[in-house]
């Protein structure tokens, strides 16, 4: 359609369109959606159902990662490890403002009071954080470490996942 010459912008009807099917996925499960363009083994657990955060933030976030991971296309499994990112961000923050006393809630939390679990739980808060701030996952600025594999984005995505699912069944216990 074109108007004096000019193309017609339907960007801003398009992002409605984008929203609504979103939210539409967001409320109707992802495990109605095909696992077939997941490479990585540990793609069951999309169809498993996440449980649920009180923060309903973390729940939209982690719900709208699945639908990007299934994708084939590069960019969009890109943006669901940024997505799931995000929500491990957003869980780091679950018990107040201060990221390190709300983790260190969080730790002591879901390590159910096993000195040798809340060792290994912190060393994997640490470690994904790391990764979050090397690679471009957080962050694009020059000398962060770019992701060439769609196995690798797979391999990063489920192992935060499952941290935070399992911080999230813990908390809800």
């Amino acid at each position: 359609m074109t108007s004096a010459g000019t193309e017609f912008d339907y960007r801003p009807e398009l992002e409605q369109l984008k929203e609504a099917i979103l939210a539409y996925m967001i409320v109707n499960p992802a495990e109605q959606q095909s696992n077939e363009e997941i490479e990585n083994e540990g793609n069951e657990q999309l169809n498993q159902t996440t449980p649920r955060s009180i923060d309903e933030i973390i729940n939209e976030k982690i719900e709208e990662s699945k639908i990007y991971i299934r994708s084939k296309e590069s960019k969009q499994k890109q943006i669901a490890l940024e997505k799931i990112w995000d929500t491990f961000e957003r869980l780091k923050t679950i018990y107040g403002e201060n990221k390190k006393k709300s983790v260190t809630r969080l730790i002591d939390i879901v390590s159910k009071e096993s000195p040798v679990t809340k060792e290994l739980i912190s060393r994997e808060f640490q470690e994904l954080t790391q990764i979050g701030n090397t690679y471009h996952i957080r962050h694009f600025e020059n000398g962060k470490e770019p992701i060439y594999s769609d196995d690798f984005r797979e391999y990063l995505y489920f192992r935060i996942l499952s941290l935070i699912s399992y911080c999230i069944n813990e908390m809800n216990q």
